[in-house]
């Protein structure tokens, strides 16, 4: 059985006379009688929709002023100037066209979905369904001295989202369609416009991160043209890093206007005050308002875990974690991934020096040729290319190197620094790695009974686990 929703109104005795209640039985008993007696044919569809009545109505050209007084934020008043819409006192006040016009076009046209009641049959007054207050009201004034007045409660009980709604003058409550506070109920930051941040990210030269735990970084090109940590000391990111931070600043974007900014005045309930961490991105074209190359960002304190809050460029903004969370508590480790990601197939030579000596492999790709001499392609449609390993100058196993150095991509952090170290000394095991114009060197130094720092071109930002060291250099278990 399904479950019939009642308006929270109260119930009235009405009587019913005896030849009314008759002649109503009869016309529906002689409805089914001719309608028994009519052939089988299905009956016309009908439309389920609830038929909407017009409440009011205006044209566009009469809509002199509103008032908006939302469930959050302060009451302004939108009214018509020379130069179109603006707010009341504040013409300079940028606003989103398009939500000023969904706005305007709510106000013109007004259409209740059911006639409740009057207000005096409300089970327990309109308090219980949100109209005493009202949880947000407009007033609208046309040309000719015609005034609308909606107030809007709570959200009805029906099969179809419907909130409650009176109209200035009246005591009848009624049922409208949700559309309709969502067009109205805006506060008026939201009708701020959000500037557009997102810039190319070829364009991008260097990011910095200052005031950031526990220190401050730097990321820049490099000599590959894509980024790596420039300071306070140099190190390379991996090549997925260094992408997916390049899509995610070309497509990063502000969420909402907030209010204005001066310096940090009044600014430390959102977590903005000359504490809070930076992150400046320069660019090689001048993409900013105002012409500049430069931009530049304050991160504030969490909203409810789905964004937080951002300055720039003198006001403050709701950001969301989905599109700006890349830049919030970043640390120069988080780059650091794998220790290692260049591909074999672009390796020449691989070297390492361990307590028992110096080990060099080298590498050479050779095209496969097919027996009808033409260059043997893959799925994909690329060439194919033979591998061929030496060892300290002999002929070496492929699959062994492979095997060998598959271990050595694998082998990943088991934690990060507080701060960069430059560890000196003699370390237990050094790697030389040669691709193309890609040189890195890999210095593992002792750092207490369980750790080995990984220095990265002479950069430790993270240290790995003695165990999964020793596994791929046996000889240094005894160290």
């Amino acid at each position: 059985m399904n479950d019939i929703t009642r308006h929270p109104l109260k119930t009235r005795n009405r009587r019913w006379r005896l030849p009314a209640l008759i002649a109503v039985v009869a016309a529906v008993t002689a409805g089914v009688v001719l309608w028994t007696d009519q052939p089988d044919v299905p009956p016309p569809p009908t439309d389920n929709a609830p038929r909407q009545s017009v409440l009011f109505s205006a044209e566009r050209d009469s809509l002199l002023s509103f008032t908006i007084n939302p469930s959050a934020g302060e009451a302004y008043t939108v009214c018509l100037t020379e130069n179109g819409f603006a707010v009341a006192d504040h013409p300079a006040y940028p606003l989103v066209e398009s939500d000023v016009e969904q706005m305007i076009e709510g106000v013109l046209l007004v259409e209740a979905v059911e006639t409740v009641g009057h207000a005096d049959e409300v089970e327990g007054g309109l308090a219980m369904i949100g109209l005493q207050p009202p949880e947000m009201s407009l007033t609208a004034e046309f040309a000719g001295g015609t005034t609308l007045s909606l107030l809007f409660g709570s959200r009805a009980p029906s099969d179809i989202p419907t909130d409650y709604l009176m109209m200035g003058g009246s005591n009848m409550v009624y049922t409208v369609p949700s559309s309709l506070r969502t067009q109205l109920d805006r506060g008026l930051n939201t009708l701020h416009p959000v500037p557009d941040i997102a810039v190319p990210p070829d364009t991008l030269l260097s990011v910095s991160f200052a005031r950031v735990a526990p220190y401050a970084f730097t990321l820049g090109k490099n000599g590959e043209d894509t980024l790596a940590i420039t300071a306070p000391h140099p190190y390379p990111i991996s090549k997925d890093s260094a992408s997916a931070f390049l899509r995610s600043a070309g497509a990063m974007r502000l969420a909402q206007f907030v209010r204005y900014a001066n310096r940090f005045d009044g600014l430390d309930e959102y977590g903005l005050n000359s504490a809070a961490p930076s992150v400046t991105f320069v660019y090689a074209d001048a993409h900013m308002p105002g012409g500049t190359n430069t931009l530049q960002l304050l991160l504030g304190s969490n909203i409810s875990q789905i964004g937080f809050y951002c300055l720039y460029d003198g006001a403050v903004y709701k950001a969301s974690h989905l599109s700006m969370g890349f830049l919030y508590n970043k640390k120069a480790a988080d780059f650091a991934g794998k220790l290692l990601d260049i591909p074999v197939d672009s390796l020449s030579r691989v070297a390492f020096t361990s307590p028992s000596g110096s080990t060099e492999y080298a590498l050479s790709h050779t095209e496969r040729i097919l027996p009808n001499n033409e260059v043997a392609l893959d799925e994909a449609g690329m060439p194919v290319f033979d591998l061929s390993v030496t060892k300290d100058g002999s002929p070496y196993d492929n699959e062994l190197f492979l095997v060998f150095y598959n271990k050595l991509l694998a082998l990943s952090p088991a934690g990060a620094y507080p701060e960069p170290r430059l560890p000196t000394g003699q370390p237990l095991i050094r790697l030389e790695i040669t691709a193309g114009d890609i040189d890195r060197n890999i210095a593992f130094y002792a750092d207490g009974p369980l750790h080995a720092a990984a220095a990265v071109d002479g950069t430790a930002l993270v240290y790995v686990a003695l165990l999964d060291l020793a596994a791929l250099f046996p000889d240094i278990a005894l160290i």
